[in-house]
């Protein structure tokens, strides 16, 4: 929900989303890539892709993709492109302006530190949502069961020690993950990824740290002017007069129902195991009081 919100400000770029992005953080975050490589190859990928947007290459005209350009205010300027001059031209057009580029990478946090060491002068939003929530739309979508399974899911798995293959965040506990059911499998999953983005965060410096903003889905939803006008705040950009647009597509301001998630809670209950509830519980509290 951030990511069309946030790639509809003034002169932001609709976002993308580039799975080798992913790739090469979890190879990084595996440590099987180092420093330079990884930031490298990264800057390339990423530079590729602002390349081909701002001559109006490769751009998704899928209506049914949340990435189509067509959910974007300045569509018809995006697609002009690719009647425009290539090359410096482009580029210095596309400079002069100050356009914003924006990718959404689901590993920006824990990867964090690499993140910045392609792009130093950067900004990442954070966003995140109540783990509860998390584990339920996870678990319906199907990620219980579709790593190494689902050959559309392109999820990242890799290969323990012993040949048992595993999603990317499961690689030190391949067997336990295999013998979880679904639901364990998702809130074991949640509650790893909140570990690694926290653990990311935690080692960048004061300056780094002031280039993250760490938004959240329930003021989003709620409040979406309120978080809007802080983002754009933030990256020195403003709100254009057609957001209400884009908003009525996302659906918000909404209302979000506690008794929803204490249904959420009673269906995980009779599903996981009681040691793994029990944690996403108290994960799920303290989200709460952070982040109310």
């Amino acid at each position: 929900m951030l990511a069309p919100l946030a790639s509809n400000l003034d002169r932001v770029e609709y976002y993308q989303i580039i799975p080798a992005v992913d790739h090469i953080a979890c190879l990084w975050l595996l440590d099987l890539m180092d420093d330079q490589t990884a930031a490298s190859l990264l800057r390339m990928t990423v530079d590729v892709a602002i390349y081909d947007r701002l001559i109006g290459r490769n751009v998704n005209t899928r209506l049914s993709d949340s990435t189509s350009i067509h959910n974007a205010i300045n569509a018809s300027e995006t697609l002009r492109r690719s009647f425009d001059k290539d090359g410096m031209a482009a580029v210095d057009a596309f400079n002069s302006e100050n356009r914003i580029p924006c990718i959404l990478t689901h590993f920006a946090a824990s990867a964090g530190p690499l993140f910045f060491m392609a792009f130093p002068e950067a900004h990442i939003i954070h966003h995140i949502r109540h783990p509860l929530d998390v584990v339920e739309s996870n678990r319906h979508r199907g990620w219980g069961e579709r790593f190494g399974v689902d050959p559309t899911s392109f999820g990242f798995t890799v290969e323990d020690a012993e040949g048992l293959e595993a999603p990317w965040f499961a690689v030190d506990s391949a067997r336990a993950y295999a013998e979880m059911t679904p639901a364990d499998r998702m809130i074991w999953m949640t509650l790893q990824i909140i570990r690694k983005n926290d653990a990311g965060l935690s080692n960048l410096n004061a300056t780094l740290t002031s280039q993250v903003m760490t938004t959240t889905f329930e003021h989003l939803a709620t409040t979406p002017m309120d978080e809007l006008n802080r983002v754009a705040a933030w990256l020195g950009t403003d709100i254009p007069d057609t957001m209400p647009i884009v908003m009525m597509k996302e659906r918000v301001p909404r209302e979000l129902h506690t008794a929803d998630r204490i249904k959420k809670a009673a269906t995980l209950r009779e599903l996981a195991t009681p040691a793994l509830f029990d944690e996403l519980m108290a994960a799920s509290a303290a989200y709460e009081k952070q982040w109310a």
